[in-house]
């Protein structure tokens, strides 16, 4: 691994010769969680499990012109501390982000991005939130920001003939206007020999003084390529309103997605942590033990989450319910958090979280109390 790394740098050695100038900004995170593992058991019969993880990445922006700029990202980890292999030589290093900005010189408002580069949707990443290959188009103007282009997710023939080749297009944009921001945008997930997915998303948000509130939807139908399969359809709908006065913040939440025997709500690759839940959802502090993966699913959801901070200081509360009509007991559970996070330095901040949840009958009679309580140091720099 050492040897490959070596030879990607050499060979961007070319790109970086002519380059006038250069940026460079990372992060070091280390965690420790001990929580209720609920990956391989029902909470019934989960474990309680301890770990620390760490993980760097590192950026460097290399800058030709108004014209041209290159950046690469380098991760290392994550690596749990203490696993076997992690103490001596372990493939843990990857390359996060490869990509050049353009910016052609008869237009300086049309930018282009290639190359291995992140990509967040503009609906609390309830549809995708991932690195990829591709190409995006992003034209500056005023008031609006807007991207389009499309991400190569996976190739047969690069992957051996694996016979998946899966290609997400996408148009977003969203509209300042004052004090509020209108957002919209189309993504077509194509899965060849599987089905084609197509998603339209809507919504806004406004600011009026110390009050903001705003509301979305994200709508998705597919088709499969199989014959006799039937399509299927989703809807994930999210409102919040939101009070902030000096250092105290309180926010409401509601999401809704229903479901049936063909309508139920998933996205390509999302990152389910709009609600700020830390157990339940991917929590911000340590995300590696989420009890739902996305917005929705199967049985459907319906959330109500409230998020109260001062200072350093936050608490969050949620209570889930399936919305399938077909199920009898609807409660999913409820989660408490009370947590805290400060500025140890300048460039460091420690972050903790006791979280629990409290499952709800449509888990079972037996099923336990989980928990979590974990720690997150971050250092930018």
């Amino acid at each position: 691994m050492k040897k490959g790394l070596i030879v990607v740098l050499m060979a961007l050695i070319p790109f970086w010769a002519g380059a006038t100038e250069f940026s460079f900004k990372g992060e070091m995170r280390t965690r420790m969680s001990a929580f209720t593992d609920t990956e391989e058991a029902g909470l019934e019969e989960a474990a309680e499990i301890s770990k620390i993880d760490s993980r760097i990445r590192f950026y460097t922006k290399a800058l030709y012109s108004d014209a041209a700029a290159f950046t690469l990202g380098i991760e290392i980890g994550d690596f749990d501390w203490g696993r076997e292999g992690h103490n001596k030589d372990e493939k843990i290093v990857e390359v996060k982000h490869v990509y050049m900005d353009l910016t052609p010189d008869f237009s300086a408002s049309m930018k282009f991005r290639l190359g291995l580069q992140g990509y967040k949707d503009l609906f609390g990443q309830a549809v995708f939130d991932e690195d990829a290959a591709g190409l995006l188009f992003m034209p500056e103007m005023e008031n609006v920001d807007l991207r389009t282009g499309f991400f190569i997710l996976s190739d047969d023939e690069a992957k051996g003939n694996a016979d998946n080749s899966r290609t997400l297009a996408l148009m977003d944009a969203a509209l300042k206007s004052g004090s509020s921001t209108w957002k919209g945008a189309l993504y077509y997930d194509y899965y060849r020999h599987e089905a084609a997915t197509l998603y339209l998303a809507g919504g806004g948000d406004f600011q009026l003084d110390s009050l903001g509130f705003g509301a979305q939807a994200v709508y998705m139908t597919r088709s499969f390529h199989e014959e006799g399969l039937d399509n299927i359809s989703g809807l994930f709908a999210h409102l919040y309103t939101r009070f902030k006065k000096d250092k105290f913040t309180v926010q409401a939440q509601l999401g809704y997605s229903p479901a049936g025997e063909n309508g139920y709500f998933e996205g390509i690759e999302e990152y389910a942590d709009l609600y700020g839940l830390e157990y339940a959802y991917k929590g911000s502090v340590y995300d590696g033990q989420n009890l739902l993966s996305g917005y929705g699913g199967e049985m459907g959801q319906m959330v109500l989450a409230l998020n109260l901070t001062y200072d350093f200081l936050f608490a969050n509360a949620g209570i889930i319910r399936a919305t399938h009509e077909d199920l009898e007991e609807k409660a999913l559970g409820t989660e408490f958090d009370l947590g805290f996070k400060t500025s140890l330095t300048k460039k460091v901040d420690f972050t903790g979280v006791y979280a629990l949840f409290m499952p709800g009958k449509a888990f079972g009679e037996n099923d336990k109390t989980a928990h979590e309580l974990a720690t997150q140091l971050k250092f930018k720099f």
